[in-house]
Formats: C-alpha cells, sequence, structure tokens
C-alpha cells in the first residue's frame, strides 16, 4: 500500500491516508494491549462492555464520531485508553512531539496526531479536530492538557465545553487511575504497580445540544476528576521500584521547615533540605520521616515529617507562594543557574537562543541577558518534567536545564504577578522571616500524622 500523508513544516495534516491509520490501529490493538497487561499490570474496560454493562451507553455505536476525553496521568496515556476502543482514534497532543527527530517522524506517519502548541493558540489546530469529526473519525484529547504534579486532576478549561458543543460530535468520557504512582511527572523512572482505566459517561450529540457550553465542562470536570492518593487510601497497593524520590524536587520546590525556594535535593528514596529536614519516599507514595526528633521551636507539622502526601505539601506550597509574592521587592523571586533559552521556529525547530541565569520578579522573566516583560508574555507551560514554555512578542521559547530544578515554581509565581492574587492572611511567622498560612490549606487535618486508612499488620504499615 502506497501511504499518502503530507504534512506542512508546522506538523498539520493536509492529507491523510484513513485506511492506513485503520490499519495501524487495529494492529496495535490486538498486539499492544496485551504487552501493557504484562509490563504494566494495566487493566481496563472496553466500551463494548461499558455498553453491555451501562444503560448509559446504549446509545453507542463504533461508526459515530465522538471527543473522547480522559485524565492524564502518563506518557502512555494515548496507548491507555485506546485499549478501551477496538475502534480507530486521533490523538490531540502537544507540538514538542514534532521536535524529536526520527521518533516524531514515526508518529506523525503512523498516528497522525492533531498539534496544538504547549503556550498559546492555534486556529489551525481547532480547524483539524473538526474537519476530522466531520469526516467521521472520532479524537482523543486530554483536557488538563499537562499531567499533575501532586495526583489531583487539573483544571479543564471552558473552551473544552464549547469545542464539544460545537463539535455536534458525541462524547465520551475516561478515566485513568493508578499512572500517578506508576510514572510520576516529577520522575523520570517508572514504577511496578497496578494502573486500570474505563469509559466513565457517554453522550449523545443530541443531549449535548440541549446543554450551555459551561454545563458540558462541569460534566467534564466531574468524570474525569482522580484523586490519587484518594484512591490509594481506599485500596492501597504498593508501586515499587529504584530511586523512588529521585527528582521529586522537580515538583516540591519549597521547605516548609526553614522557607527555602530550591533548597530540596533528592536522592534514591530520599528528600532533604539542608536545613536538616528529610523525608522517605515510600512504595505507597507516603512521605515518611527518616530523622524522629524535632528542631526546638518546629510548629506542629512543620519538624522533620511535615506532611504525608506528596499532595498535601503541594497544596500547602501552592497556597504559600501567595505570600511569599505579595512581600516580595523589586529583586527575581525564584531564580536558577545552568539555565538554556530555546528559540523555536516554524516548523517546530530549537535553537539555542541565550544561557545564563534564570530569573523571574516584578521586572519580568529574565535569561542572562534577555529580559521579557511580563506584559509580553500571555502565559508560561510547561512540558514533561521541567521545560517552561512561552510566547513573549509573537515568538515561542523554551527554557531547559540540566539539573533538576523545578518549573513549577516559575509557572505559580508567574500566575501570582500577573493576576495579582497574592493576597493578605493572618500568619504566623517561622525563623528567617518566613510566613506559614499551612492551617488554611490543611483546615483541622492532623499534619504529624495521616491516616491513609491501611489496616494494621498490613503491608504498608510494616514497610
Amino acid at each position: 500500500m502506497v501511504v499518502k500523508s503530507l504534512f506542512n513544516r508546522a506538523g498539520h495534516v493536509l492529507i491523510d491516508n484513513v485506511h492506513f491509520h485503520l490499519m495501524v490501529w487495529r494492529f496495535l490493538w490486538i498486539f499492544v494491549t496485551p504487552l501493557l497487561r504484562l509490563i504494566f499490570r494495566y487493566r481496563c474496560v472496553s466500551v463494548a462492555a461499558q455498553k453491555a454493562a451501562s444503560a448509559q451507553f446504549a446509545g453507542y455505536r463504533k461508526e459515530t464520531p465522538a471527543i473522547v476525553i480522559s485524565n492524564h496521568t502518563t506518557d502512555l496515556d494515548p496507548f491507555f485508553v485506546g485499549c478501551s476502543f477496538p475502534g480507530h482514534l486521533y490523538f490531540v497532543a502537544s507540538e514538542h512531539v514534532l521536535r524529536m527527530g526520527f521518533v516524531s517522524r514515526l508518529i506523525r506517519f503512523f498516528f497522525s496526531p492533531v498539534v496544538f502548541p504547549k503556550a498559546g493558540t492555534d486556529t489551525r489546530a481547532l480547524r483539524d479536530i473538526l474537519t476530522r469529526l466531520q469526516q467521521g473519525r472520532s479524537i482523543c484529547l486530554f483536557a488538563e492538557g499537562n499531567r499533575s504534579f501532586s495526583g489531583e486532576t487539573g483544571k479543564v478549561d471552558e473552551s473544552t465545553g464549547k469545542l464539544v458543543r460545537l463539535s455536534g460530535a458525541a462524547l465520551i468520557t475516561y478515566r485513568l487511575r493508578g499512572g500517578y504512582f506508576a510514572a510520576p511527572r516529577w520522575s523520570r523512572k517508572m514504577r511496578k504497580g497496578p494502573v486500570w482505566g474505563e469509559p466513565v459517561g457517554f453522550y449523545p450529540p443530541e443531549v449535548l445540544k440541549s446543554m450551555k457550553s459551561v454545563e458540558i465542562t462541569a460534566l467534564i470536570r466531574r468524570d474525569i476528576s482522580e484523586d490519587a492518593y484518594e484512591t490509594m487510601r481506599k485500596n492501597p497497593r504498593p508501586y515499587r521500584g529504584r530511586g523512588l524520590a529521585e527528582d521529586l524536587e522537580t515538583a516540591l520546590y519549597l521547605c516548609p521547615r526553614c522557607g527555602g525556594m530550591g533548597t530540596l535535593v533528592s536522592r534514591d528514596d530520599i528528600l532533604r533540605c539542608r536545613c536538616g529536614l528529610a523525608v522517605r519516599y515510600d512504595e505507597f507514595g507516603v512521605l515518611r520521616n527518616v530523622f524522629r526528633n524535632r528542631k526546638p521551636g518546629d510548629l506542629p507539622g512543620h519538624g522533620i515529617e511535615p506532611f504525608a502526601t506528596v499532595r498535601d505539601w503541594w497544596l500547602w506550597q501552592y497556597k504559600t507562594m501567595e505570600q511569599i509574592v505579595a512581600f516580595a521587592g523589586t529583586g527575581p523571586i525564584c531564580s536558577d543557574d545552568g539555565e538554556c533559552l530555546f528559540a523555536v521556529e516554524a516548523g517546530s525547530k530549537a535553537h539555542v537562543f541565550e544561557q545564563g541565569r534564570l530569573s523571574l520578579g516584578r521586572e519580568g522573566l529574565r535569561c542572562g541577558e534577555r529580559l521579557f516583560p511580563l506584559e509580553d508574555i500571555p502565559e508560561i507551560a510547561i512540558t514533561g518534567q521541567r521545560t517552561l514554555a512561552f510566547t513573549a512578542g509573537g515568538k515561542r521559547y523554551e527554557l531547559k536545564n540540566k539539573k533538576p530544578r523545578s518549573a513549577a515554581k516559575y509557572q505559580r509565581v508567574f500566575e501570582l504577578l500577573v493576576n495579582s492574587k497574592a493576597s493578605a492572611y493572618k500568619t504566623r511567622e517561622l525563623p528567617h522571616g518566613f510566613f506559614i498560612c499551612q492551617h488554611q490549606v490543611m483546615g483541622d487535618r492532623d499534619t504529624d500524622g495521616y491516616d491513609c486508612g491501611y489496616p494494621a499488620g498490613s503491608e504498608r504499615t510494616q514497610a
């Protein structure tokens, strides 16, 4: 068969051979699904089985064009979701997949994804989605646009509901579980543990037409919402591997003991700060104290064992950054050395534009001698573990660092600076002038311990 697949320089499809893609999909569905089950212990419910078991899927037809929307947990999510759909799906992907050399060529040739820029908008990609749906094809997208650092499903933009309503296609929602612990976004290593997924809801076009866009968005949020730690609490299962805590500082960038930003470092299964804080990340994703003693004067929850989960720590630092930005002066709020700034050209090619120290403050984002005023940057996005992507002056850029520095702190500081949401709180002051608002994030939860609901004598309590 001669495959006629032509792409423009930006990677958008001009002509694609649907029959070839169907053949590739069928081959992968038959042979890759067993491998995922064997290697990753992946289990899923097929859409056909869901149709037989649930009245909500009674109107589902494989031939009906649909938008499949799922939460995003791992880089393998397209394969995980695809296991439930014998019928062909086209996927929406970030444009960084076009900058992986030969691998990118294979992806475009065999799968022909719809490509979106990580930061910014692209009307051509929207037209591509609508065109494929009108041609009777189905599309799968991950509404969050990002994998979670904390284990909780991220924000679903209201434009997602608008797209679904505009398309006139059916909607299928899908939920993945277990992926956060099997392949945390902050880690470069996989762990051995179960991952499972299932279709949650089927909504035919006639039902969607009677709904407002905000209602469709709310429905999507409800169906794909997942809290990895709540799932773990209800059904504890170990995720084993080596270097369980390595690169955890790319997610947790603020020390709750000394207030240092960027002072946390990881090795093997230990995350520690130069102030003496040290925690061990175990097979259940729980942070265990390494030393039982506390520093004199430590407040509850701010000794050696400040938080029991990455989620709780993440929520605390997310709120605490509001105060840090509110009290910040005119200098840099966060910074890192060894940064490399890339300019992304048409066709998704990138070249080194600047190197040096990266900093972000009220004056703007600076890398080396290059300064980008905040008003010139619409948004800052994160690609993968720690690559920052943004647009400025109509041009696209990426920031990369060889060391495991946190990209999340820059995204959070930028969000607070631009939206001016840093507000005053009633605070308690710790040494070094660091302000804590943990009680506002955690409520009445006892942060000295975390009841994960594991039965006495279980594998978890003996770990």
